[in-house]
This record gives C-alpha cells, sequence and structure tokens, in this order.
C-alpha cells in the first residue's frame, strides 16, 4: 500500500469495448464564405442608457455607510491616533444615525428607477427625479456593495445587485471618462 512499486490490478479479466472511428474530413468543410456589401456599413449606434431599478434594504444602506466611514477614517490627515476608540463610535453612530435616516429615505422614496447615460445619471422616486450631470459628480467610489457616486450635497448609491456584467462595464466606462472612476 505504501510501497514504491506500481500498484497491480486485482483481476486480469477481458473488458469488451465499443471502439468508434471518425469519418476523416475534407479541408473544404472549414472554409468560410463571406458576403461583402455594396453599401458600406452603418455608424455603430450611440451607447444606449444603462437602465434598472433598485428598492435599498437596511443591510445594504448600512453597508453603504461602513463602508465610506472607514474609507474617510483611512485617508483622515493627519491619521486618527485612536483607532481601538474610533471604530466601535463610529459603528455605534452608523447603527444610531444610519437606521433612522434610512427609514425616512425608504418612506420617501421606496422605490428608485435609475437610468445613466453619457450626459449623467438621472434618479426617479416617487419624492420626483433628480439629474446629475458628469460635470457635478465629484468622484464614484467602488465599495463592497456597490458603487457610491459623490456629488457636492451628498451621495448616491448604485448596488452591484442591480447591475449586470455588461451594465457594470458600461457604468465604469462612463465614470472613467468623466475622471472619477
Amino acid at each position: 500500500m505504501f510501497g514504491t512499486g506500481h500498484p497491480r490490478p486485482l483481476h486480469r479479466k477481458a473488458v469488451a469495448m465499443h471502439v468508434l472511428r471518425q469519418e476523416e474530413r475534407r479541408p473544404d468543410s472549414h472554409t468560410l464564405t463571406v458576403d461583402v456589401p455594396d453599401k458600406p456599413a452603418a455608424a455603430p449606434p450611440a451607447a444606449q442608457s444603462i437602465r434598472f431599478d433598485a428598492v435599498y434594504s437596511l443591510s445594504e444602506y448600512l453597508g453603504f455607510l461602513r463602508d465610506h466611514l472607514s474609507f474617510t477614517l483611512r485617508r483622515a490627515s493627519p491619521p486618527v491616533r485612536l483607532r481601538r476608540i474610533t471604530i466601535p463610535l463610529a459603528c455605534a453612530c452608523i447603527t444610531l444615525i444610519g437606521i433612522p435616516v434610512f427609514l425616512v429615505k425608504k418612506r420617501r422614496m421606496p422605490h428608485c428607477a435609475f437610468r445613466i447615460d453619457g450626459d449623467g445619471i438621472e434618479r426617479s422616486t416617487r419624492a420626483g427625479t433628480l439629474v446629475r450631470s458628469w460635470a457635478d459628480i465629484r468622484g464614484v467610489r467602488r465599495y463592497r456593495r456597490g458603487f457610491l457616486v459623490m456629488y457636492d450635497r451628498g451621495a448616491m448609491p448604485i448596488p452591484l445587485r442591480c447591475l449586470n456584467r455588461e451594465q457594470e462595464a458600461a457604468f465604469r466606462r462612463l465614470a472613467s471618462k468623466a475622471g472619477s472612476a
């Protein structure tokens, strides 16, 4: 069992086998014929807008707050030396302040419909429509749960669960063209 020799078969009975032979392929069966049209091809259509709906959950909202707060604490200058006190205090503040703020926002706008294109971001809710051009946006940060689009007076979370891969790639391209990815 633990020796250096090769294992030996337990029995040497003949086993029936079924052998298939593949037909020999002809080289002309792999040629591809392309018809070239008389007219030149039309220009590709303009980039489609990204559209999706979002209904935020409390854990998702608090996750965005935690990620943003930890990012802000890490980039604080001068560096925060009292991390043992600051991080638990920050978590308590997120819980005590974040939950009531979420409940008020959830009541005001329970459902958000987004449209993102080369002009900017548009969010439609029951409270109204918010339109931000890419020039108004200060930055876009990527966190665990999604993107946080920041502008002068606030921020807008965009959950990753609402975007498919193509939409996420298109959003990254738009944000990088705006100089904020």
